[in-house]
């Protein structure tokens, strides 16, 4: 069974069409030191709960001491994650600041009914460089007329 957070990841990217592959992650022993730290990693996977695989039988052009192997290892791009979870927030009616330094933050009194409160001050924002915003927000170049 899959930790809880891996599980609503994948579930998360399935619902959004974020694509996902499965392949298994190996880790390799070629020297006698290495070898312990696999041993070593086997046995905290165990430990975890993790489906960890002996696998001597590696085919690599290069003698392998010993080796494991995790199946169904997730592998996706997490900006594909970042965007999908960007849109749900403003879909929901959040907000997302770029460019800006926050400067205080308080938390709210109840997560689930309030928000928090962020402070941040216009003079403490980050500009494109060369610019400053002109009327309406809109971006110009410094020096530029409006």
């Amino acid at each position: 069974m899959l930790p809880q957070g891996q599980q609503w990841l994948l579930r998360y990217c399935t619902e959004h069409d974020i694509p996902v592959q499965r392949h298994a992650a190996y880790t390799y022993a070629t020297t006698a030191s290495a070898q312990r730290s696999v041993r070593a990693e086997l046995d905290a996977g165990e430990q975890a709960g993790l489906d960890l695989r002996s696998d001597t039988a590696a085919e690599l052009p290069f003698p392998v001491l010993d080796a494991i192997r995790l199946d169904e290892q997730a592998q996706l791009d997490p900006m594909d994650v970042l965007l999908a979870m960007a849109a749900d927030l403003q879909q929901h009616g959040g907000e997302i600041f770029e460019q800006t330094r926050v400067r205080r933050c308080s938390p709210a009194r109840s997560p689930l009914w309030s928000p928090s409160t962020v402070t941040s001050r216009p003079s403490t924002w980050c500009w494109p460089r060369g610019c400053r915003p002109g009327p309406g927000g809109v971006f110009r170049p410094a020096g530029a007329r409006s």
